[in-house]
């Protein structure tokens, strides 16, 4: 796993052919779905310990760990969901499966990645947040890279404008849930 993540971080296209290739039923990518989403709740949990949020940004759910396992489970089936119908929109090629592996794979990128930046946070503040936003913008690089393959995509830049179109998109109606049921804290605003 160490040398798949590596090749993920350093080769994505190669690293995501060879993810695409596991032949994993449905069933055991939604249990490493729920576990992911569990780890990574715990994990930002544990990060809003280590490293505070101002007081105002915690009086929410945010600050809570099973809601963040939550919020981040089914981010985990939302990316899935939208990577593939957004991807066959457009012309892509690629199946449910492929992307909940897309899925899957990313938040175990993401989770380690997020933990080396962490711990630099914590031991070199100013040089933290640079490693935090290069994981970040690499994250995400590599998250293109791996849909631009699981669609069988030709350009990187037009995946890349069609994935900030989705998010953008996808995010304005999270808000408008989350704001709808009443979950946003008290003095937020849109």
């Amino acid at each position: 796993m160490l040398e798949l993540f590596l090749s993920s971080i350093l080769n994505p296209r190669s690293a995501a052919e060879r993810v695409f290739a596991w032949n994993l039923e449905t069933r055991v990518l939604v249990l490493a779905a729920l576990l992911f989403g569990a780890l990574c709740g715990l994990f930002l949990a544990l990060s809003l310990i280590l490293v505070p949020p101002p007081q105002e940004a915690t009086a929410s759910f945010v600050a809570q760990p099973f809601m963040q396992a939550l919020v981040q489970t089914i981010s985990i089936f939302v990316v899935a969901f939208a990577s593939f119908r957004v991807g066959r929109m457009f012309g892509g090629t690629g199946d449910y499966n492929g992307a909940l592996k897309l899925s899957v794979w990313v938040s175990y990128l993401g989770l380690f990645m997020s933990m080396g930046a962490l711990i630099v946070l914590l031991l070199a503040p100013p040089i933290g947040v640079v490693v935090q936003l290069a994981a970040f913008f690499w994250g995400f690089a590599i998250f293109t890279i791996f849909l631009q393959v699981l669609h069988g995509f030709d350009s990187f830049f037009m995946t890349l404008v069609g994935t900030i179109g989705t998010i953008f998109a996808v995010s304005i109606v999270i808000v408008l849930v989350i704001s709808s049921l009443g979950l946003l804290p008290v003095g937020s605003e849109l």
